[in-house]
């Protein structure tokens, strides 16, 4: 599927979202769809601020259904939460990729606490 890394948006430029110094410990991980979908296969990765291109420096840490979605203008499109619950040493990158071809796409929001 396609590969994406989440990122972080720093005074106006975005950039590939690392982890600091000391580490962070992420809670979850929150997926809308921005509109009518497939269902498809959501899976997060984590990197060791490497290739993605090199098996080794990936970690699959959750994967999720994501279901059909349909845009409505009187109902709320319920999101996709992955709960994570894990610390992640400094410069540890994320990354996402969905199985199947989707039309609206995604928003994916990370939230945890940098140590």
């Amino acid at each position: 599927g396609t590969v994406v890394f989440l990122q972080t948006n720093t005074a106006g430029t975005t950039v590939d979202l690392v982890i600091g110094t000391g580490g962070a410990f992420i809670d979850s991980i929150q997926i809308n769809a921005r509109g009518t979908n497939v269902a498809t296969a959501f899976r997060v990765f984590s990197n060791a601020n490497a290739t993605n291109a090199t098996a080794a420096n990936n970690d699959l840490i959750a994967d999720a259904t994501c279901p059909a979605t349909t845009a409505s203008n009187v109902a709320g499109l319920a999101p996709v939460v992955i709960q994570i619950k894990r610390w992640f040493p400094s410069g540890t990158k994320f990354f996402v990729t969905i199985g199947t071809a989707v039309s609206a796409g995604f928003s994916v929001t990370m939230y945890g606490s940098q140590m």
